[in-house]
């Protein structure tokens, strides 16, 4: 089931953090006084690709933004990098939804005036 996009990220954070949580302790890079949880060979495909996408998104905006991943700052320079293309989708939804409002609104004059439409 997807998430809803007001909360998609809140979601999701949540659950990546347990999956990360297991990886790490499954390699041994996690302090646990416990024997890592196995995991499951289904799961482990999913694993798979969840290391494989985050690192296509990172290298990808690092790549996008010329942001050496070795730049102690490099993780707010992504995020900035999101913050600003973020602004600029905002701008483009907000006309697109005032031209549709527009649109609408001539629709509905030249019903009101009986025209053909």
């Amino acid at each position: 089931m997807s998430n809803m996009s007001y909360c998609r990220f809140e979601n999701t954070y949540r659950d990546y953090t347990d999956c990360v949580e297991v990886i790490q302790e499954s390699i041994g890079e996690e302090d646990t006084e416990r024997y890592p949880e196995p995991i499951s060979e289904e799961e482990m495909r999913y694993a798979k690709l969840l290391i494989r996408d985050s690192l296509e998104l990172v290298l990808g905006m690092a790549s996008t933004a010329g942001i050496q991943l070795d730049d102690p700052n490099a993780a707010d320079k992504l995020f900035a990098l999101l913050v600003d293309s973020n602004k600029v989708a905002q701008e483009q939804y907000a006309e697109r939804r005032a031209e549709d409002k527009k649109a609408r609104m001539e629709r509905m004059d030249r019903w009101i005036r009986g025209e053909k439409f």
